[in-house]
């Protein structure tokens, strides 16, 4: 994990993602998870890479609160999301993609883990939710 942030108030951008991640999530849930759980949904047009969802409750994966980590060209990747007018976000490098490095999934698990260590301290231990409803 490389970057830790919170904001707090209204955060347009993440708003404005929403929908985005909804409709990977929609397509995400007739996907195969690969060994870590994790569906990849390359993206051929810009922005170049390519969207992870993990789906974290037992059950019906449209109920399920879900990560999504978009993961961009150059290998470096995020998650964030906006609940109660606060905006959690980590980054991540995954892979040196511009040498031909695939995005290394296996990883993901322990680096959310770390970020949200972070952002709890930054939040003097108050609970994070990363995770979409």
């Amino acid at each position: 994990m490389n970057r830790a942030s919170i904001l707090a108030g209204v955060d347009t951008n993440c708003e404005a993602w929403q929908a985005d991640w909804a409709r990977y999530r929609k397509v995400a849930v007739g996907l195969p998870a690969d060994e870590y759980g994790w569906t990849r949904q390359d993206q051929a047009r810009s922005p170049y890479g390519s969207m992870f969802i993990k789906f974290l409750d037992a059950g019906g994966r449209e109920q399920s609160r879900y990560y999504p980590v978009h993961c961009d060209f150059a290998g470096g990747c995020s998650l964030w999301a906006c609940h109660d007018g606060l905006t959690q976000r980590i980054t991540f490098y995954s892979s040196n993609k511009p040498k031909g490095e695939d995005y290394s999934v296996k990883e993901f698990d322990r680096q959310i883990a770390s970020g949200k260590t972070v952002l709890e301290r930054l939040l003097l231990n108050r609970s994070v939710d990363l995770s979409h409803p």
